[in-house]
């Protein structure tokens, strides 16, 4: 307060004004109050503490501003630019937020239209910013947009979009047909269900392909390079007509075709009918034919000479001796009973011949035949030399005729008998008794005589045996076989019992 003089010449000490009291600057701001007395006389200028906030108030891009200690605010500034602020989402459509340096908290949103999200591709539509941080998701392209691979072949068609983002290849099935074409030689390519065409080679050498066999080509076959190969048969292979006498074997051409050789030329002689009377010839048509001919056959009956085919058949010759004696004769029971008797002369106008089978096997009337009307006899004598048989004396008698003006043959219950009453006759024979009897009782008896007997110059050999035969015209045939140790040649006379 102020002192003042007390009149006293004192100055009178009025003290201190009160604490507080309003003194100096009144200023009333954020970094000082108002002045006030201190009680001790002196005006306290009540700053703020250093550093008490005042002006701007901090913020994440804004510098708090603070007292300096003397009354003033401190203004502080901004944060720095690019200083992290509001924000730290960082994606492809926003950055991390940023202090501009002027105090404000800038988004960093990436432009309109930068891609996000799903990459543009054949068949994703390309995601884009919207220019407020978030990624626009445009989704997919349309199904069946071409896409990937345009290639177009066989076994792929050009790869579309399904239109859920994929781009399909559209491959053919694995059994789709491609490549080489199936043929009986090569095989069918098929797809392999992945784009690509598989070669499947050919068909195996051997197999059957083409034409099948014929007479002149095997079956075709595949030479295993996926070409069919003919299997001609040679020139020499047969085929169509088989050979006959008649008909000339048809032959291949090496070519796979049969060659057709025709027919034999008329008249080649051909398979046989094995009948002597026909002709075995070919008619120039391929047929063998067996047209009747004339020529000389034989019946069968060795009793017959000089057969004759006529209209077909073998007509029986005349009848006389066969060439051997027959099998099966009729033969005495008891041996040494019967005889024979030969004589041969000069001129032969006094041989004789005579023959007796006696004490014969069983023979009936019957049995002789019918020498009377229609049955012939040979009366036939064989010189056997080193075992074979040669006919030496042949003598046939005719049936019926007339000797001396009566009959030359008779009958009668017992016995047929001949008698040339001393006719001559072509065969010398001037009697034959044919007489029946039982076992042991039949007989037989013949005499010839003169020139007409036709003996043989020289004498007999009768090595082994001599055989003397009388056979029917019908077949039947009785025998003596006179061994040789019963024979007796002397001065051109042979005897035998």
């Amino acid at each position: 307060n102020q002192d003042f003089c007390d009149g006293g010449g004192s100055c009178t000490d009025n003290g201190f004004v009160a604490v507080d009291t309003s003194c100096g600057a009144a200023s009333d701001t954020e970094c000082t109050d108002p002045d006030t007395c201190n009680g001790a006389g002196s005006c306290l200028d009540n700053h703020e503490a250093v550093n008490t906030t005042c002006g701007d108030a901090g913020t994440e891009c804004t510098n708090q501003d603070r007292c300096d200690g003397g009354g003033s605010c401190t203004d502080n500034g901004f944060v720095a630019a690019d200083i992290a602020c509001g924000h730290v989402s960082d994606t492809e459509c926003t950055d991390p937020d940023s202090c501009n340096g002027a105090g404000s908290c800038l988004d960093n949103h990436e432009d309109s239209g930068i891609h996000c999200g799903d990459a543009g591709t054949d068949c994703t539509n390309q995601d884009m910013c919207d220019g407020d941080g978030s990624c626009t998701d445009n989704g997919f392209v349309d199904a069946e947009t071409a896409c990937g691979s345009a290639s177009d072949t066989e076994c792929t068609n050009a790869d579309t979009c399904d239109g859920s983002g994929a781009c399909q290849d559209n491959h053919e099935d694995s059994a789709a047909l491609c490549g080489d074409d199936g043929t009986e030689c090569i095989n069918q390519d098929n797809c392999d269900g992945g784009g690509s065409c598989e070669d499947n080679g050919f068909v195996t050498a051997d197999s059957a392909c083409g034409d099948t066999a014929t007479d002149c080509s095997a079956q075709d076959t595949c030479d295993g390079s996926g070409a069919c190969q003919v299997n001609d048969e040679s020139t020499a292979t047969t085929c169509g007509d088989t050979g006959t006498a008649c008909i000339v074997q048809d032959l291949c051409d090496g070519s796979g075709l049969c060659g057709d050789n025709g027919f034999a030329i008329i008249n080649t002689p051909c398979n046989t009918d094995f009948f002597q009377c026909t002709d075995d010839v070919c008619d120039g048509a391929g047929i063998c034919v067996h047209p009747n001919n004339t020529a000389s056959c034989e019946d069968g009956d060795p009793t017959t000479w000089e057969d004759q085919c006529l209209g077909g058949s073998c007509e029986s010759g005349y009848f006389a001796c066969p060439m051997f004696p027959l099998d099966g004769c009729r033969a005495p029971v008891a041996p040494g009973k019967s005889s024979i008797y030969m004589r041969t002369t000069s001129g032969g106008a006094k041989d004789v011949l005579k023959w007796k089978w006696k004490n014969g096997v069983a023979t009936s009337l019957a049995d002789y035949g019918d020498p009377i009307n229609s049955d012939e006899y040979a009366l036939c004598l064989y010189d056997e030399d080193n075992d074979v048989p040669t006919l030496v004396v042949e003598q046939v008698i005719d049936p019926g005729g007339t000797c001396g003006g009566k009959s030359c043959w008779k009958g009668s219950p017992r016995m047929y008998k001949y008698n040339s009453k001393g006719v001559v006759t072509s065969h010398g024979v001037g009697n034959l008794k044919l007489k029946r009897g039982e076992d042991g009782k039949a007989s037989i008896a013949a005499k010839a005589k003169g020139i007409g007997l036709e003996l043989p110059a020289a004498p007999l050999q009768a090595d082994s045996h001599i055989t003397m035969q009388l056979i029917s015209q019908p077949g039947e045939c009785w025998e003596t076989v006179f061994d040789a140790t019963s024979v007796t040649i002397k001065n051109g006379k042979l005897k035998a019992k």
